[in-house]
């Protein structure tokens, strides 16, 4: 893909957008799609484990939505807490 050195990055977006909305292109995409569908499902019966693994964590990944992943963030933060009841405030007017 070419690209103009003088392109602003939303000049491009906006150029990618029309280019992707075009029939011939969504063709295009979609043979490609297909075939990496086929080779994802085609991996799931790789003699390597781990490849074997991936691409069946990938598909179910995507027919079964990810994991849900939990995360566990720890705080030193300082916790303030003031109790002003009994106190009164003063508005100074503006000199």
């Amino acid at each position: 893909m070419e690209i103009h050195p003088s392109a602003s990055p939303i000049t491009a977006s906006t150029n990618a957008n029309v280019l992707f909305n075009k029939p011939e292109s969504q063709v295009y995409l979609e043979e490609h799609v297909n075939k990496a569908i086929n080779r994802i499902v085609g991996l799931v019966d790789s003699e390597k484990e781990e490849i074997a693994l991936r691409a069946s964590q990938d598909i179910v990944d995507r027919n079964r939505g990810k994991a849900i992943q939990t995360v566990q963030q720890n705080s030193n933060g300082v916790t303030l807490q003031l109790d002003l009841s009994g106190s009164t405030i003063t508005v100074n007017p503006s000199k």
